[in-house]
């Protein structure tokens, strides 16, 4: 069980790594929305 809760933590944790290398890139790539800087309205 304990080796269940493990393999699925560590699954997780580079899930979400990789999302988050990959957000990075994307906005490395393409810059800052501007759009989502100005106040709405």
């Amino acid at each position: 069980m304990k080796k269940l809760v493990t393999g699925v933590l560590a699954v997780g944790l580079a899930v979400g790594l990789a999302f988050g290398t990959a957000d990075a890139a994307k906005r490395e790539k393409f810059g800052v929305d501007e759009r989502s800087k100005s106040p709405k309205g």
